[in-house]
């Protein structure tokens, strides 16, 4: 997750540093125009090695102009959780790791399942298969593990990362990172 203030102040990373420059373009970008943007970002094995990366692979993010209540509320809670939101008109729900669901709606029960999984696996997803049941043909599953306890370290990062959004920063999420074929 990166979140990037319109004064310029950075937290979190994308990809380690090889695409956030070309991305803040885009930042300003889905802040003009007050809607979500789907990038996405290909880098060859052999471009990965000049630019100082250990391989290449795609890299797909998610530009968000606003931080919502949702995701919010998934920063800020210690126990794990996932917001599943439909690209195409921005419903978003909340399971947490129990099992439990808020949203505008009912969530199908094999939704809630692969957000489960995507918790156990710490992996943020996007699905590109239709979901009749919800109008959508695409779901992002945003994954907000499990706070570590006892390190100090993730927990400043973790107060960081929660007063960005409080401030209404945008959001950036990798959506998922796949090697190249």
């Amino acid at each position: 997750m990166l979140l990037a203030a319109a004064d310029g102040r950075m937290a979190g990373s994308v990809s380690g540093g090889c695409v956030e420059n070309a991305v803040i373009d885009e930042i300003n970008a889905a802040r003009a125009r007050g809607t979500p943007e789907r990038l996405r970002y290909e880098v060859s094995d052999e471009t990965a090695w000049s630019v100082g990366l250990a391989c290449g692979g795609t890299i797909e993010v998610l530009a968000e102009p606003v931080v919502t209540a949702e995701v919010r509320s998934a920063m800020c809670d210690v126990r794990g959780a996932v917001v599943v939101g439909t690209l195409e008109d921005g419903r978003r729900w909340v399971i947490l790791e129990d099992g439990s669901v808020t949203g505008p709606g009912e969530l199908p029960e094999v939704e809630r399942s692969r957000a489960l999984e995507f918790l156990r696996a710490e992996r943020s997803v996007l699905t590109d298969d239709p979901h009749p049941a919800l109008r959508t043909s695409h779901l992002f599953f945003e994954v907000f593990a499990r706070a570590p306890e006892r390190r100090k370290g993730a927990r400043v990062a973790r107060r960081r990362d929660r007063q960005a959004a409080r401030a209404g920063e945008l959001r950036l999420c990798a959506l998922a990172r796949s090697q190249t074929r």
